[in-house]
């Protein structure tokens, strides 16, 4: 059974991801970041408490990476689990998506 897709917002532009990001939850999750206004001027969003994850992940960072660019904010990926790193890398986005290594 999926589990439930989550969000938690930390201070100064933290985010914490957790459960499924899949086509399903992808629309909500993307809804729930909205467009990263910060006081810092940085946000640091973690998958590092995510369960399974589809092609909608990978959708849902460069959409992210939209927002934040039109915003002006900058934006870093962490904790991304392996099955997400071996989709970006299938996608030839490494280079592209700022991700900060563990």
């Amino acid at each position: 059974m999926p589990e439930q897709a989550g969000l938690i917002r930390g201070g100064s532009g933290q985010y914490q991801l957790s459960g499924d990001v899949t086509f399903q939850t992808s629309p909500g999750l993307l809804r729930q970041l909205g467009s990263f206004r910060t006081e810092s001027g940085q946000v640091d969003i973690n998958f590092s408490r995510v369960g399974r994850i589809d092609s909608s992940c990978v959708a849902l960072m460069l959409e992210c990476l939209r927002n934040a660019r039109r915003n002006q904010v900058e934006l870093v990926f962490s904790g991304l689990p392996s099955t997400l790193s071996d989709l970006i890398a299938l996608f030839q986005l490494s280079k592209r998506l700022p991700i900060r290594q563990n």
